[in-house]
C-alpha cells in the first residue's frame, strides 16, 4: 500500500482468503500476512474471539503515542480510550456487525492519546472467521486518522453557524427600530454563539463622553444595566479611546480592567473580547463579551464580533434616529396636550393642578410639584403636587427662601437646575428633610418666569434611583414651565380683575350696612355677616387686643354650630406669644396659612384641630393694631393671597366702623358712668356708715375677749394670794412660784395686746432696710438654743448660702420669727428637734426668700389650720397640754409679715410636726 492508501473491501477479502490459506500453511504464512499489514500507513487491529488475543500495528500505537508495552491488548482497555460521548455509537455499530445486521463494522469516533489529546479515527472492520456454530472467531480492521478532516468540517460548520447568526441578526435588526429590542437581540445572539457568561453594549453619552451600559445579558443584569463608566476607564474605555478591538485572556491580570464592576456584581471576569461600534459619526460605543474562565477567545473570533458590531452599530444608529424622531413627535404631542389642559376656563388652582398632573403623565416623571412665591417672597408655597406612590402629599407646604441655595441659584440666574444626587448636594441642604420624606433621588427645578421675574418653580423628581436629566429633558420641561407660567399670569390677571370687582361691590355694600348703626355689638355682628363675600369659610371671628396685649374673641360665626362657642369665647391669647398673631401685629399685613398641620406659626389647640387653613388681617386704627379679622376652614389651602388682600381692605373698613362704634360707646359709657358714680357715691356713704357700725361691734368684741382672757390670770392671782394667808406654810414657796408665773403671763398678754393694738392703729413704725436673712436666723437660734436645751430639745439651723438680702424691719422680723420659734418650743415633746431653714424659690412668677421653722411636735389637725392666726385662738393641743401662750403671738407675727408685703404659710399633719414659713421679697 502506498502512503495514505486505505484498504478497500476487495483487498480486505483477499487478506481474509490469504489468512485461511496461510492458516493451513502454518505460522510462516501468518507472519507474512502481518508483515503485509504492518506495511500499511493505516493502523490495523486483529482480534481473536476464541483466545481473546488482540494485535495492533505499530503505526496505530505511534498515532496514539503509546509504546507496545504501555497498552494492555484487551477489548476493555481499548474501549477505555474511546471518548465517552462516542462510546454508545461505537458499541451499537460493533453489535450490529457481530449479530449479522451489517455487512461491515464502520464507525467514526475519538480516541485519547497518551498525552491526553483526542484524535478522530475512522474504525472499519469485518469478521473473517466463525466457528461451526456461526459464532465469530476472528475479526480484523483498520484505524484511519481523520482528525484534520474533522477539524475542517468543524470549521465549516462554525462558519456556517456564524453566517446563519449574522443573517439572523441582520434580519432581526431590520425588523425593529426599538433600541432596547435591537440591543437585546444582538447580545442574546452573541452570548449564544460564543457560549459566554455575559455580554453587554455600552454607548457613549453625549456631553460627558461617559460610557453607559444600555443593555446586557447574563447574571446581575439589573446591576449592570445603566452602569456608568467615566471616559477612558476600564477595558471598554480603552476600546473607545483607541478605536481598536481587544482580546484579554485574563482580565484579573490586566491593569486596564475596571474591578469595580466585579465587586458590585460578584463576578470574577477573566476572558474579555471588546469591539468598537462604529457609525458614520465615528465610534459610538462598545460591544463586549465576558466569561469567568480564562483564555476563552481566539483571535479568529474578533472578525465575527466585528461583523456583528458593524450590523449592530448601523441598527443602533437607525434606532436612535427613530427614537429622536418619535421623541420630537411625542414632545409636540405633550406640548399640545399640556397647552389644551392649561387653557381650560378654570380657576387658577384647578389650572395649575391639571397642568402638573398632565406633565407628570406625559413626561413619565415619578413625581412633580409646582410652587409659587408668597406676597413677601419669603416663602415658596407648593400649590400643586403629584406625589409618587408611597410619598406624602406636600400641597400647602411652605419652603423658606432664605438659606435655600438652590432657590437662590434660580433667582440669580433664571436658569434650570438639575441635581443628580439631591440627597447629598449642598445646594439642597435646606430641604433635605422634605426630599427624604418624598424619597427624592434626583431633581430638576425649572423657574417659572413672567416678564423677566421668577414667580415660582416647577420641580420634577426621580424616586426610583439616581437619574441624570438630559438636555432634552431640561429643554422640554422648561418649555412646559413657560406655558404654565403664562397661563398662571393670565389666570392671576383675570382673578385679580374679578376679585377687585367683587371686593368693590362687597365694600360698597358693607359700608352701607356698617353706617346704619353706631352700636358696637351691632357693628361687630354686621362685619361678620358680610365676610362670606370676601372669603368663603367655615368659621370667622373678630379678636380685639386689651391694654395688656391679650387678644380675645369678641364675635364669632360658626363655632356655636360645632359646640365650640364657650371655648372660643373664653379663649385668651397673649399676642406676643402666638406667632401668627405676633406677625399680624408686628408687620400690619395679612397672613395666610395654607395648612395648619405643617405651619409652625399655628397654635394647635385640640378642640380646634379640625381647622386646616387660615387667613387673617390686622384691624388698624391710626397706625395701631387693635385686633384681628380672621377666617378658618376645615380644608387645607382654602384661602389665597388675593383673598387675604381683600380681607385686609375689608378689615380697614371694619376698623373705621369699630372705632366709630367705640367712640359712640365711650360717650354713652361716660354718661352712664356719671350716673353710676352718683349711685356709687351714695352707696359708698351708706357702706361707710355700716363700716362704722361694724367697727364698733369689732371693738366691743375685742374688749369682751380681752376681758375674758384677763379674767383667768387675775382670778388665779387672787386665789393664790388667799392661799398665802390661809394655806399651809410649807406650800408658800409653791404658791409664790405660781403667782410669779401668772404675773409673767399677765404681763406677756398685756404686751401682746399693746403690740396688736399699735399694729391696728398704725402706731408701729417700720424701719425697712436691706436685711441678711441668714444672719437674722443665726442670731435668733444662738439666743434661744439654751432655752431649747433646758426643755430637752434640739434647736438647729440649715442656711442656704448666698441668699439675696430682703427689704425688712430687722427688729419686727426678729419678733415675728421669735413668736414662731416659741410656738415650736411649746408644742414639741422632749427629745424632739426644731430646725430653722432658709431658702430661695419661685412662686406666682416671683422670686422669694423663705424662713421655715420646722418641728417634730404634736402637729395640727386639718380643721384647725384655717383658724391659726386668729386672735386669742388656741388649738386643742394647747388646751390639752396646757402649753403657755396668749393666742396672740401667731396673729402678731402674721400681721408683721403682711406689712412686709410677704406671706405666712403653715403645713402640718397630726403627729407629723408642723412647718411655719415666712415668705419675704428679695431686693
Amino acid at each position: 500500500m502506498g502512503a495514505g492508501h486505505q484498504i478497500s473491501a476487495t483487498e480486505l477479502s483477499e487478506l481474509q482468503r490469504t489468512r485461511r490459506e496461510t492458516t493451513r500453511a502454518g505460522s510462516t504464512s501468518e507472519d507474512r500476512l502481518r508483515a503485509i499489514l504492518e506495511s500499511c500507513t493505516e493502523g490495523y487491529w486483529d482480534y481473536d474471539f476464541v483466545t481473546a488475543e488482540a494485535h495492533v500495528s505499530t503505526q496505530f500505537l505511534d498515532l496514539l503515542g503509546y509504546a507496545s508495552d504501555e497498552v494492555t491488548l484487551s477489548v476493555d482497555s481499548w474501549m477505555a480510550l474511546i471518548h465517552p460521548d462516542d462510546l454508545p455509537a461505537t458499541l451499537e455499530a460493533y453489535q450490529a456487525h457481530v449479530t449479522g445486521q451489517s455487512k461491515d463494522y464502520h464507525v467514526e469516533h475519538r480516541l485519547q492519546t497518551n498525552a491526553g489529546e483526542w484524535y478522530w479515527v475512522l474504525n472499519r472492520g469485518r469478521i473473517i472467521e466463525r466457528d461451526a456454530k456461526g459464532a465469530p472467531a476472528r475479526m480484523v480492521g483498520t484505524y484511519t486518522d481523520i482528525t484534520e478532516r474533522k477539524r475542517v468540517e468543524a470549521a465549516v460548520q462554525q462558519r456556517n453557524r456564524e453566517l446563519a447568526l449574522l443573517n439572523q441578526v441582520i434580519q432581526g435588526l431590520t425588523s425593529t427600530l426599538e433600541l432596547d429590542e435591537v440591543l437585546a437581540l444582538v447580545l442574546e445572539e452573541l452570548r449564544h454563539l460564543l457560549e459566554v457568561t455575559a455580554s453587554s453594549i455600552w454607548l457613549i453619552e453625549e456631553g460627558t463622553r461617559d460610557l453607559l451600559c444600555l443593555q446586557a445579558t447574563g447574571p446581575h443584569l439589573a446591576i449592570v444595566r445603566n452602569w456608568r463608566v467615566p471616559a477612558g476607564t476600564g477595558l471598554v474605555g480603552w476600546v473607545v479611546q483607541h478605536d481598536q478591538s481587544l482580546i484579554v485572556a485574563d482580565a484579573q491580570q490586566d491593569t486596564r480592567h475596571y474591578a469595580e464592576l466585579d465587586r458590585n456584581t460578584g463576578l470574577a471576569v477573566r476572558s474579555v473580547v471588546g469591539v468598537p461600534l462604529r457609525s458614520r459619526r465615528g465610534v459610538i460605543g462598545v460591544i463586549q463579551a465576558l466569561d469567568e474562565h480564562p483564555d476563552r477567545f481566539q483571535a479568529n473570533i474578533v472578525h465575527l464580533v466585528e461583523l456583528l458590531a458593524t450590523a449592530a452599530a448601523s441598527a443602533i444608529e437607525n434606532a436612535q434616529l427613530f427614537q429622536e424622531t418619535r421623541r420630537r413627535a411625542d414632545r409636540l404631542a405633550v406640548l399640545t396636550q399640556i397647552s389644551a389642559a392649561i387653557n381650560q376656563p378654570l380657576e387658577l388652582n384647578a389650572v395649575v393642578q391639571a397642568a402638573v398632573r398632565e406633565v407628570t403623565r406625559a413626561l413619565h416623571i415619578s413625581q412633580t410639584g409646582l410652587a409659587l412665591f408668597d406676597l413677601a417672597r419669603q416663602h415658596l408655597i407648593i400649590v400643586a403636587d403629584v406625589p409618587a406612590s408611597g410619598s406624602p402629599p406636600v400641597s400647602g407646604v411652605e419652603i423658606p427662601v432664605e438659606g435655600n441655595a438652590s432657590m437662590q441659584y434660580l433667582l440669580d440666574t433664571g436658569l434650570p437646575l438639575a441635581i443628580e444626587d439631591a440627597q447629598h448636594d449642598p445646594r439642597t441642604a435646606s430641604i433635605h428633610e422634605l426630599m427624604r420624606q418624598r424619597r427624592v433621588q434626583s431633581i430638576l427645578i425649572v423657574p417659572l418666569v413672567v416678564r423677566g421675574e421668577v414667580i415660582g418653580t416647577f420641580g420634577c423628581d426621580s424616586v426610583d434611583g439616581p437619574h441624570r436629566f438630559s438636555q432634552e429633558d431640561i429643554d422640554l420641561t422648561l418649555t412646559v414651565a413657560n406655558l404654565i407660567a403664562v397661563r398662571i399670569e393670565q389666570a392671576r390677571l383675570f382673578e385679580a380683575e374679578r376679585d377687585q370687582r367683587r371686593l368693590a361691590e362687597a365694600l360698597h355694600d358693607s359700608a352701607a350696612v356698617l353706617n346704619q348703626t353706631l352700636h358696637f355689638d351691632e357693628v361687630l355682628d354686621r362685619v361678620l355677616d358680610t365676610m362670606d363675600r370676601v372669603a368663603p369659610h367655615d368659621v370667622a371671628s373678630i379678636m380685639l387686643i386689651d391694654d395688656r396685649g391679650v387678644a380675645r374673641m369678641v364675635r364669632t360665626r360658626g363655632y356655636a354650630e360645632r359646640g365650640l362657642d364657650n371655648i372660643a369665647r373664653e379663649l385668651r391669647l397673649r399676642v406676643e406669644e402666638i406667632p401668627v398673631l405676633h406677625a399680624l401685629s408686628q408687620f400690619g399685613q395679612s397672613v395666610v396659612i395654607s395648612d395648619t398641620v405643617t405651619d409652625p406659626r399655628w397654635l394647635r389647640l385640640p378642640p380646634l384641630a379640625w381647622e386646616r387653613s387660615y387667613a387673617g388681617a390686622p384691624i388698624r386704627v391710626k397706625g395701631r393694631v387693635i385686633g384681628f379679622l380672621q377666617v378658618t376652614s376645615a380644608a387645607p389651602q382654602a384661602f389665597t393671597w388675593a383673598q387675604a388682600k381683600q380681607l385686609q381692605a375689608f378689615a380697614d373698613q371694619a376698623a373705621i366702623a369699630i372705632e366709630n362704634a367705640r367712640l359712640y360707646d365711650q360717650v354713652q359709657h361716660y354718661a352712664d358712668e356719671l350716673e353710676q358714680r352718683v349711685a356709687e357715691r351714695t352707696h359708698e356713704l351708706s357702706a361707710a356708715y355700716e363700716r362704722l357700725k361694724a367697727s364698733d361691734q369689732v371693738k366691743d368684741q375685742f374688749v369682751s375677749r380681752v376681758s375674758h382672757e384677763l379674767r383667768t390670770p387675775i382670778a388665779n392671782i387672787q386665789l393664790y394670794l388667799n392661799l398665802l394667808d390661809r394655806g399651809k406654810p410649807e406650800k408658800h414657796a409653791d404658791y409664790m412660784q405660781t403667782l410669779r408665773q401668772e404675773a409673767v403671763r399677765l404681763n406677756k398678754m398685756i404686751e401682746d395686746l399693746l403690740d396688736i393694738s399699735h399694729l391696728d392703729m398704725g402706731k408701729t413704725e417700720f424701719h425697712f432696710a436691706p436685711t441678711d436673712v441668714n444672719r437674722l436666723v443665726a442670731t435668733l437660734v444662738l439666743e434661744r438654743r439654751s432655752e431649747a436645751l433646758d426643755r430637752g430639745l434640739t434647736l438647729q439651723q440649715a442656711l442656704q448660702a448666698k441668699l439675696p438680702p430682703v427689704h425688712a424691719d430687722l427688729t419686727l422680723a426678729m419678733q415675728a420669727l421669735s413668736n414662731l420659734l416659741s410656738n415650736a418650743l411649746n408644742f414639741t415633746p422632749v427629745g424632739g428637734t426644731i430646725t430653722c431653714i432658709t431658702a430661695s424659690c419661685s412662686y406666682a412668677n416671683r422670686e422669694w426668700v423663705t424662713i421655715t421653722v420646722k418641728d417634730t411636735g404634736l402637729g395640727i389637725a386639718a380643721d384647725e389650720l384655717p383658724h391659726l392666726g386668729e386672735r386669742f385662738y388656741r388649738g386643742r393641743a394647747a388646751r390639752n397640754y396646757r402649753a403657755p401662750g396668749t393666742g396672740l403671738g401667731l396673729a402678731i407675727g402674721k400681721e408683721i409679715i403682711d406689712r412686709h408685703g410677704g406671706r405666712l404659710t403653715i403645713d402640718s399633719e397630726v403627729g407629723q410636726g408642723a412647718s411655719f414659713t415666712i415668705w419675704l421679697r428679695p431686693l
